[in-house]
């Protein structure tokens, strides 16, 4: 069999459009992964009074919880809804995950929510070089 320079032109060309798009869903992942790990670290400094015995370190332990949110998380219509607690004085934020699913935290509303949807974004790049169709879907946001 003989081929031409055009077919492996071609062959070529598809080999480095795919590593093109794996190297970009792996930085965009580690980019997530660090937004969300600054996020992390916002809220746990602001709760460092709020668990004051933890069997596990505190990045641990907030990590744990925005995995409980996200993976028990909102079906397609749900949302995630973070509000104050309704105790006067209160600096305490209540995330609700829209399928019964809520925690108690510390913390800007705004560091949470990002956090979450960090983590969101995160898995979904991390998906996303087998299923590119995830990305592809136009849902990014919690």
């Amino acid at each position: 069999m003989r081929y031409r320079l055009r077919t492996l032109l071609i062959v070529v060309t598809a080999v480095c459009m795919f590593f093109a798009w794996a190297a970009y869903v792996r930085r965009m992942e580690r980019y997530h992964r660090a937004e969300e790990n600054k996020r992390v670290a916002i809220i746990m400094a602001s709760e460092h009074d709020l668990w004051p015995a933890l069997a596990v370190p505190r990045n641990e332990h907030v990590q744990a919880r925005v995995t409980a949110l996200v993976e028990k998380g909102p079906r397609r219509n749900d949302r995630f809804e973070i509000r104050f607690q309704e105790i006067l004085g209160s600096e305490d934020v209540t995330i609700y995950n829209g399928r019964g699913l809520s925690t108690r935290g510390r913390g800007d509303i705004t560091d949470w929510r990002e956090a979450i949807h960090h983590r969101i974004m995160a898995d979904k790049y991390h998906h996303a070089l087998i299923q590119p169709w995830v990305l592809l879907s136009g849902k990014d946001s919690p």
